[in-house]
């Protein structure tokens, strides 16, 4: 029971950590898009890698850490209660309601913050690889579309987790990790055709 306690409470203080450092980060990339717009996107890697990183530190003296590691990494999405996916789906409401509410001006200085704190949320959920992956790959597919890019993504996106969460239910596969590869397949696919289709117009 102690040791449960113990483990319990160094998730917390885990799950403070990535906060903290999601909101240091948001400051840091606010001020560095300023001072640095140039080397922005290398700033953003850099902080990701070391607040990653530092949650390996974190755990590196827990008897559990490799399992709180890959799920940190890799996600448990098939495993989240409701009470969680309740929790996340509000406060997504909310985050996304206020950003509809600032003006152009506001949602540039509020973007690291929000965007911060909203990621953070997601990966106590789905894990690392799955945030980053979702947030990148379908954006990545249609960045050269001029219309319908947005629903194009959000098409790429929702399919790639249907066919991933049913192909992992059907063959025991990891879900988070397999979802990935669907969505770099899905979005490479995509790429792939949008290209064969400009080239038959252009004929």
């Amino acid at each position: 029971m102690k040791t449960n306690l113990n483990f319990l409470k160094d998730i917390r203080i885990i799950v403070v950590f990535l906060l903290v450092s999601a909101l240091a980060g948001a400051w840091l990339l606010h001020y560095t898009e300023k001072k640095f717009p140039d080397i922005q996107e290398a700033i953003i890697g850099t902080v990701f890698v070391l607040t990653a990183t530092g949650s390996i530190l974190l755990l590196a003296g827990n008897p559990h850490s490799s399992e709180h590691l890959k799920e940190l990494l890799s996600g448990q999405i098939l495993w989240v209660s409701n009470s969680k996916l309740l929790l996340l789906l509000l406060f997504s409401l909310g985050v996304a309601i206020l950003w509809w509410r600032l003006s152009d001006g506001k949602r540039q200085r509020w973007f690291y913050l929000l965007f911060a704190v909203a990621i953070t949320a997601s990966v106590q959920v789905v894990g690392i690889y799955l945030v980053f992956s979702s947030l990148i790959l379908p954006a990545l597919a249609v960045y050269r579309l001029r219309q319908h890019a947005l629903k194009i993504a959000f098409l790429i996106g929702s399919s790639s987790y249907l066919i991933g969460l049913l192909l992992s239910t059907l063959f025991d596969l990891p879900a988070g990790p397999l979802i990935v590869w669907l969505l770099a397949a899905n979005g490479g696919l995509f790429l792939l055709w949008h290209k064969r289709s400009a080239t038959v117009l252009m004929k």
